[in-house]
């Protein structure tokens, strides 16, 4: 394990391939949790046995506006004060999302305050934007999101990094949603599917040709569901292929949405 520390000033701080402790302190800091030459995952075909990650990570990037790489094990990352952008999985040759996002680990990603972006990758992340407008996209998996204080925006919809189809969220979760505050981002799903995306309300879906999000109160939870047309099948469908759920019962709008 190494212990590196940054200077007051604007820093580039490369990990090593083991876990480590690193602080970026004051400046606008560039920060590889694993270094740019790994560990990394297996590339297709590779025996995964040679390239098992273990490491974890504890980075806080302190004072400024810092990008922070977790890297591919179960990391923390606390941006501090500033505008930061923190990553839970790793980069290689100064290419994020260059390898399998489920080799990623679970990762803890903390903005603290300032306007900071929040990015999960694979893994069960637990993501904390803190005080200021946050941007949280938990990535694969199932992911739990808080966005604290502000106004956050929280973003669905991604093509998975390698095999280039739809990651469909199913079971994330967001703590702390505030009803004409924050917003859902489904814009994701728009692109890749290249349709707007329809709101129902508690409508439910009508046709398995379009791209549509609903919702619904389930006990103590409230529901978003969202229909993605893989293929263009006649019909209405049976359910949702992907949904989040955001603790408490809540009253959504159109607004509490960003469709395109």
């Amino acid at each position: 394990m190494a212990v590196i520390f940054g200077t007051k000033g604007n820093d580039k701080i490369k990990g090593t391939p083991k876990s480590d402790i690193i602080s970026g302190g004051s400046g606008n800091d560039l920060i590889y949790g694993d270094g740019p030459n790994g560990p990394r995952p297996p590339f297709p075909g590779e025996s995964t046995h040679s390239f098992e990650i273990r490491t974890s990570n504890l980075i806080q990037g302190g004072k400024g506006n810092d990008t922070v790489f977790g890297g591919y094990g179960s990391d923390r990352l606390s941006g501090g004060d500033g505008n930061d952008w923190l990553y839970g999985s790793g980069v290689l040759d100064g290419k994020p999302h260059a390898y399998l996002d489920e080799s990623d680990g679970a990762d803890t990603l903390e903005g603290g305050h300032g306007k900071d972006h929040l990015f999960g990758g694979g893994g069960r992340d637990l993501l904390r934007g803190g005080h200021g407008n946050d941007h949280l996209d938990g990535g694969t998996g199932t992911d739990t999101m808080t966005g604290g204080a502000g106004a956050d925006v929280f973003a669905f919809g991604r093509l998975h990094a390698q095999a280039k189809l739809p990651v469909l969220d199913k079971g994330d979760v967001i703590t702390d949603f505030q009803d004409g505050v924050d917003r859902l981002d489904l814009t994701g799903f728009a692109r890749i599917f290249n349709k707007p995306v329809e709101y129902l309300g508690q409508g439910e879906f009508t046709d398995s040709s379009r791209l549509q999000v609903r919702w619904e109160v389930q006990g103590e939870h409230t529901r978003v569901e969202v229909w993605a047309p893989f293929f263009n099948n006649p019909g209405v469908p049976s359910g949702p292929n992907a949904y989040i759920d955001l603790i408490g019962v809540h009253t959504l709008k159109m607004g509490d949405f960003i469709l395109v």
